[in-house]
């Protein structure tokens, strides 16, 4: 049932099977019974766009938070607030647990309904009233009271995507009211009031104020951003790696106005069973990301570590990093943050490894939030690249037991480094 093709998957079915294997085997809810088809709630704030119907329709969702049976919390070690279940920058900076985190993501219910994709910018259509709340919700910097009623008594479920958090049980919406005003932040609203303003723009305008990365997604996939004849309905997997390779063409445009680093620097970090090893090299940009599946892991069946790598040149990609996917473009942001903070450009090798302590698939902020969490680290520093390498190799097999010989000999970037001369060494 399990086989090497899981690891490029990651859950999107592509096995042909209607379900998940691997996802079925990591339900758990902590839910209250629900007797009722209606529940009173909280929403993060977030609303989840689905990606499986036929297109243009789509399934609408938005996510509540049922009262929790408070004698099965696993962990105390973080809030069980709404205000922390949409903000992975805080999940990581207080190192949630994986099972906290998990518990309470997958007792989220998901109340949708089913519109179609162009919906987002019409006023005729049946869910109107559903459309506008689910806007605001995504809008809101606060959480929102909502009265929820379906149209059946809930089945508890848990859904996951390789690119988008968990979430719990889906139910039909039949009517949701919110008890509370939403609290939009000025430049939030001046954006999505904006109709001539197109989605790119208005997302490098959101990065700018800080916004965080999950709430630009939440703004995109539910059609509220960009030009308004072009508005529309996105799922939210597709959504969540579009703002982090919008943003971060962005962010590699002003790169490579700066001069490159000076020497060779180091950094690691691991959060949630994933540990990232980053290189950054002293010549133009470039970026090449290697992902390792160690034997146990939530994908790898194979008994030996499995490896998948994409790369881009100074002249960037073409064409959609189809072997580490969205996870390419989440670990890359964090690095060009960096280098605009400092006013300069690198070479960028990552080495990220995914251990069986990454028990429950949460999505690509994890690869993002740990990217972070590595390049925030001091680093080590050498003056060449030989030296550098050999640290980096000596790193791995000390913490993971696994010689990267061989990813370095393979290593596009390794091998441009070495052959490649600079212009300054013409002088």
């Amino acid at each position: 049932m399990f086989d090497k093709r899981c690891i490029t998957c990651k859950g999107a079915l592509a096995c042909g099977l209607d379900y998940c294997p691997i996802y079925s085997q990591k339900s758990i809810f902590k839910i209250k019974d629900i007797n009722s088809d209606e529940f009173f709630g909280a929403t993060p704030p977030s609303v989840f766009v689905g990606s499986k119907l036929a297109y243009p329709k789509m399934n609408v969702g938005i996510l509540n938070l049922p009262e929790l049976d408070q004698n099965e919390i696993i962990s105390q070690d973080w809030s069980t607030s709404t205000s922390f279940l949409e903000s992975p920058r805080i999940w990581a900076s207080q190192n949630i647990s994986q099972e906290g985190l998990f518990q309470t993501r997958s007792s989220l219910v998901n109340s949708r309904f089913q519109t179609n994709a162009q919906d987002a910018r019409s006023n005729f259509s049946l869910n109107k009233k559903f459309i506008e709340i689910a806007q605001l919700i995504s809008m809101s910097s606060k959480p929102l009271d909502t009265e929820v009623q379906l149209n059946k008594k809930i089945k508890l479920s848990v859904n996951f995507d390789k690119v988008t958090l968990p979430s719990g049980p889906k139910a039909e919406l039949k009517k949701i009211t919110l008890t509370d005003n939403p609290k939009i932040p000025t430049y939030v609203d001046k954006v999505v009031s904006d109709s001539d303003l197109k989605a790119v723009d208005a997302i490098k305008i959101l990065h700018s104020k800080g916004h965080e990365e999950s709430d630009m997604s939440k703004l995109l996939s539910i059609g509220t951003l960009g030009l308004a004849k072009n508005r529309k309905f996105v799922s939210t997997r597709w959504s969540i790696t579009a703002v982090d390779d919008i943003v971060g063409k962005s962010l590699i445009h002003q790169v490579k106005g700066y001069e490159t680093i000076d020497k060779y620097e180091f950094y690691y970090a691991t959060f949630f069973g994933n540990h990232y090893f980053i290189l950054l090299m002293p010549r133009i940009w470039s970026y090449e990301l290697f992902e390792g599946f160690l034997p146990g892991s939530i994908w790898n069946f194979t008994g030996k570590i499995e490896i998948s790598t994409d790369y881009e040149s100074y002249k960037g990609r073409t064409t959609y990093a189809e072997h580490c996917v969205g996870g390419y473009y989440a670990a890359r942001l964090p690095i060009l943050e960096y280098l605009i903070q400092r006013r300069r450009q690198a070479g960028v090798l990552i080495f990220r490894v995914e251990t069986p302590e990454y028990k429950y698939p949460m999505g690509v902020w994890v690869c993002r939030e740990t990217s972070r969490k590595s390049i925030s680290s001091p680093p080590s520093i050498f003056e060449d690249l030989n030296s550098s390498l050999n640290f980096f190799r000596d790193y791995v097999m000390k913490i993971l037991h696994y010689d990267l010989q061989d990813i370095f000999s393979k290593s596009l970037l390794i091998k441009e480094t070495k052959t490649q001369k600079s212009l300054m060494s013409y002088f």
